[in-house]
């Protein structure tokens, strides 16, 4: 089991993983990384492990790339209108969304980006935002509609509290352990 989260601010992020430090086992539990390159290169060196990501939990904003922009291509989908069976190549992807060139030719194939695509289709996608992005039709859920600075200067757990239940429900958190964070609040 593993969750990835990407975030470009540790300030973002920092009372989720403390939250997340309190789950039993949580020393191998989770990867935090800063960009959407390490992200897609956190996501590449897992197609090779029997086990990869449970879930993967990004802000919209994270600088070099969006949010929305990393959980697209996690899941295959380059444009609303196109499907990747429509692809036959790396270079149609850029040709229809020239500013994922520089993530997708990570793969350097298509097969090699279909198999990420497929080995990460049952992951659980998480982006968090002081604003909602889109229209809620996507795969992903969206938390959050305070900013998370201002969550942060309080020690209230709103929003991190909310992205736990979510992961719980979607069962890639036990109860028993959600438990014994809520307990310990």
């Amino acid at each position: 089991m593993g969750l990835l989260i990407v975030d470009d601010e540790e300030w973002n992020v920092s009372k989720l993983s403390h939250l997340l430090h309190m789950y039993p086992g949580s020393d191998s539990f989770f990867d935090l990384v800063s960009s959407g390159e390490d992200a897609i290169q956190s996501l590449l060196e897992k197609m090779g492990e029997r086990v990869g990501y449970q879930a993967i939990i990004t802000d919209f904003n994270i600088g070099d790339i969006d949010g929305k922009q990393i959980l697209q291509i996690l899941s295959g989908r380059i444009d609303e209108f196109v499907s990747l069976d429509d692809i036959s190549s790396l270079d149609d992807i850029k040709a229809i969304d020239p500013e994922l060139h520089y993530y997708i030719d990570v793969f350097e194939t298509l097969e090699r980006y279909k198999r990420m695509v497929d080995q990460n289709s049952e992951i659980v996608k998480i982006m968090f935002s002081s604003t909602l992005y889109g229209d809620g039709s996507n795969d992903w859920r969206l938390v959050g509609v305070e900013a998370f600075q201002k969550a942060n200067k309080s020690n209230r757990y709103d929003i991190e509290l909310s992205i736990i239940q979510y992961l719980t429900d979607a069962r890639v958190l036990a109860p028993a352990g959600t438990r014994r964070i809520l307990d310990s609040l």
